[in-house]
């Protein structure tokens, strides 16, 4: 008798537990079928933590936004952030399985070139999207026909300072490149177009990633009388590059990148930075600045309104289509002229940005401003 009632207490014990889980999972609207499930790979730690951190926050208001709203056809996003450190890919590729295998993910979004070269292979392989965030590289939209970006191209910003170095009489530049998956592209990209408007190549120092001494390279540039470098390297090892051309009186003209602004880069670099001249984006959406100000108690930094968008265009992609990857690929190639945080977006028969909504800067007084005529 007390054999069945132990039994009894069991099996009533169990049907309330799962009654209960059932009723957890479907109060709280979390069931996979009511959520659209996106996985960010993101530097949340080390040097590129500001660059995570202002993804997020653009990332976490469109969010919020559109789940206050009922969400996408009556599904509520939810997203999943995974680390990977200092741009560690091992750990890019093991958030990208998670994500597949784990989180049973919807898209995958990633922050630079290096992350993105490691996930959307895994990606692709289960028919998942990845839309890139931060890179400009122009082979990542090439890769594959599930994998697209945000940002512009590399080549669209890199020409508009090379005929503006053109224009300001500058014949015999070089290059120091690190030696990485975006800054080999943006290499590349720079030396095309270079000997296309002016018959020549330039000259090419690859450093290997995060090299903290110049002195060779510098030494070298000095004794062979060039006129500019463009300097391509990671935004915290800046400063050092910085350092050694002021050390050895290297009177020469830098040329940098879109992001090489960063304030912690320019606190870091002092006298050294200034009148760097770079490529950035056109300010914010007003509208948009003031979201986040309102949220967040501070303007957006680096790629706020890049992530935001990303997410925006991923809503009207589904509204659209069906919420497929068939769906979100279709919507994605229709998005044309777009009014978005970031200026207009229209999205290329490869999946790239494409538009020129940047500008040209010069760092004067620790800080960017615009060059005469931009």
């Amino acid at each position: 008798m007390k054999n069945k009632e132990l039994v009894i207490a069991i099996v009533v014990l169990v049907v309330v537990v799962v009654v209960i889980g059932l009723f957890v999972v479907y109060s709280n609207g979390n069931s996979d079928e009511d959520v659209i499930k996106i996985g960010v790979v993101s530097t949340l730690t080390g040097f590129g933590a500001s660059w995570g951190d202002d993804i997020i926050k653009g990332i976490d208001l469109a969010v919020k936004e559109i789940n206050t709203g009922g969400g996408i056809k009556g599904k509520k996003i939810k997203v999943i952030y995974e680390d990977m450190g200092e741009v560690d890919l091992s750990a890019a590729a093991s958030a990208a399985r998670k994500f597949v295998s784990v989180d049973d993910v919807d898209v995958i979004l990633t922050q630079w070139a290096e992350d993105t070269s490691v996930v959307w292979p895994i990606a692709t392989e289960n028919n998942i999207v990845t839309i890139n965030i931060a890179s400009g590289a122009d082979d990542i939209p090439r890769s594959d026909p599930l994998v697209f970006m945000i940002r512009p191209l590399s080549s669209e910003f890199t020409e508009k300072i090379i005929d503006y170095a053109i224009s300001e009489g500058y014949e015999n530049p070089v290059i120091i490149s690190e030696q990485n998956a975006y800054f080999t592209n943006l290499g590349d990209v720079t030396n095309g177009i270079w000997e296309e408007k002016t018959g020549k190549k330039m000259k090419r120092y690859e450093v290997i990633t995060f090299e903290r001494d110049y002195k060779t390279q510098m030494t070298k540039i000095k004794d062979e009388g060039n006129d500019a470098i463009f300097l391509q390297i990671t935004q915290n090892i800046v400063p050092a590059a910085l350092k050694d051309i002021e050390e050895l009186n290297l009177n020469i003209q830098i040329f940098g990148y879109v992001g090489i602004d960063d304030d912690l880069v320019i606190e870091a670099s002092g006298e050294s930075i200034e009148g760097l001249i770079y490529t950035d984006f056109e300010d914010s959406d007003p509208e948009f600045i003031e979201k986040f100000n309102n949220e967040y108690g501070h303007d957006p930094v680096v790629a706020a309104d890049l992530a935001y968008d990303a997410i925006k265009i991923i809503e009207v992609s589904y509204k659209s289509n069906e919420i497929s990857t068939e769906g979100l690929v279709k919507g994605l190639h229709n998005i044309q002229n777009y009014s978005a945080a970031s200026g207009l977006i229209t999205i290329d028969e490869n999946g790239a940005r494409v538009g020129d909504n940047f500008v040209l800067k010069v760092i004067s007084d620790g800080e960017g401003v615009l060059i005469d005529g931009e």
